[in-house]
């Protein structure tokens, strides 16, 4: 799915909603991107990866009431995730429902 895209001269977001991920990137090498500019116009080479947010998983997920309305926001349908590093393959974090942000901080071999 195409992602929802909010940029800021400080951040950009691109909101995978029926996915349960958001990415956050900043800008690197003096780029600020406008406010608000369409996919095209963003310059990958100058953004990086600052953050990802995975949404509760589904059994943190609470009945709804038939008269709520729909869900535009699904939580993230396939946990655990397994990332390793580019430059040192052993080094693998195992992203559950429990991962915290100090998990990838501590991740061996991280900058």
């Amino acid at each position: 799915p195409d992602p929802e895209i909010k940029a800021y001269p400080d951040a950009v977001y691109f909101n995978f909603y029926s996915l349960g991920v958001s990415l956050l990137f900043t800008p690197a090498n003096g780029y600020k991107p406008k406010t608000g500019p369409s996919r095209t116009k963003l310059r990958d080479k100058d953004l990086g990866l600052d953050s990802l947010d995975i949404y509760k998983s589904q059994r943190m997920l609470v009945p709804r009431l038939a008269i709520q309305a729909p869900v535009t926001v699904l939580p993230f349908p396939a946990l655990p995730i397994s990332i390793p590093k580019p430059d040192n393959p052993e080094s693998i974090l195992q992203v559950t429902q429990n991962t915290t942000g100090k998990g990838f901080r501590r991740l061996p071999g991280r900058a």
